[in-house]
């Protein structure tokens, strides 16, 4: 009941998404879409840079803590500070960079990307909570509810025959601003208890030295898994990068168990440990699983792929050649997930800089070799 109830969420999310899809292929320019990828690359950046490894301090430290208010406070303490000063500086700079990340330079579309970055990391933090504590519906809303307001929202522009590309950044940012209202209000107990907790310098110390050598770790993670829609739109065109971009959301579609068995497997991997029983067989078996199952969905893309061209423009209909291609490195990831676990409860994260630097630096370097000849059906053969 507990995982289906889990799944709820990214369901949700994957049957929206499909709609999504269709609707900003057919309505919306490849300029807005490939802008739209973008967007999700810079909103998943903030979340990874501006949290400074505190998400998973937190979550490391959930468990243990005698006093979980005074843990959320510092946390939030930790991410929101300097993100907030950091981002007034980049919306007072905004003419200097803007130009270097979206078609249109105007400081609305800036304040919008900025107003998500905020709003994601924010909600982040407190969707840690629901996790925590194993309340799975209530999580599950929270990943789906956004979506399903950034649908309404592009469908809006639709019918009025003007869409834009403020639909999309006010869309998203509307949603993040609705889950963020959902999550203060269903952790509000423990947010008041925090609001009236004290500030740590000891605690504050001992998150950091957790979570930083995973900010390295994150930015690296970010490169591997964003940084090639910035290749395609540097090293091709925009044109590519939208087919690209559609070809990720439907391919994030059919990583679905990926993202739930991430959702569960931090929590539960937590707990066996805490009870001592975590061994290198039950983690072998898992991964194991989780490979079997991923190559049932790539078998299942090749069958589908037919559909998928069908209901996607003709411009778009090269994406059925890099569906297999994207859903592999959200396998490789749930793997590596499951394996890397011990690096996360030994406390040793700097561990996880060298593996992914490594990472990062073959996937930058193929990248900027094979896109320009090969374009966008190459580019994530070098993950």
């Amino acid at each position: 009941k507990k995982i289906a109830l889990y799944a709820l969420g990214p369901i949700g999310v994957s049957g929206i998404s499909f709609l999504v899809i269709p609707i900003l292929a057919w309505k919306y320019s490849p300029d807005i879409v490939a802008d739209y990828a973008i967007l999700q690359a810079i909103i998943a950046f903030g979340v990874l840079f501006f949290t400074l490894g505190s998400d998973q301090a937190f979550f490391r430290n959930y468990y243990e803590s005698q006093n979980k208010a005074q843990l959320l406070k510092n946390v939030l303490i930790i991410s929101t500070l300097p993100m907030v000063f950091i981002l007034s500086v980049l919306l007072y700079f905004w003419e200097f960079f803007g130009g270097y990340i979206y078609i249109e330079n105007n400081i609305w579309i800036i304040f919008l990307t900025l107003t998500c970055m905020f709003f994601s990391v924010i909600n982040r933090l407190l969707s840690l909570i629901q996790r925590l504590e194993n309340q799975a519906f209530l999580f599950s809303v929270s990943q789906f509810l956004p979506k399903l307001l950034f649908l309404i929202a592009i469908l809006v522009p639709v019918f009025t025959n003007d869409p834009n590309f403020y639909w999309v950044a006010g869309g998203q940012a509307f949603g993040l601003l609705v889950v963020n209202l959902y999550f203060f209000y269903i952790n509000k107990k423990i947010l008041i208890h925090s609001y009236f907790s004290s500030v740590d310098k000891i605690l504050i110390k001992k998150l950091l030295d957790y979570g930083l050598p995973l900010l390295i770790s994150n930015i690296l993670f970010w490169l591997l898994r964003y940084a090639d829609r910035f290749y395609v739109k540097y090293l091709s065109d925009n044109n590519e990068l939208a087919m690209y971009a559609l070809a990720t959301s439907v391919s994030g579609g059919f990583a679905i168990l990926g993202t739930l068995f991430n959702t569960i497997w931090v929590p539960k991997a937590l707990r066996l440990y805490e009870k001592n029983d975590l061994d290198v067989e039950y983690l072998e078996k898992v991964a194991f699983l989780v490979s079997f199952i991923g190559l049932l969905i790539i078998i299942l893309t090749f069958s589908l792929k037919s559909l998928i061209a069908q209901i996607l423009p003709s411009l778009y209909s090269n994406i059925v050649y890099l569906l297999p291609l994207l859903i592999l490195p959200t396998l490789y990831y749930t793997v590596a997930e499951i394996m890397g676990i011990g690096i996360s409860l030994s406390k040793k994260t700097y561990k996880m800089v060298f593996v992914s630097a490594l990472s990062a630096l073959l996937h930058c370097g193929l990248s900027f070799l094979l896109i320009p000849n090969a374009f966008v059906l190459r580019c994530k053969s070098t993950k």
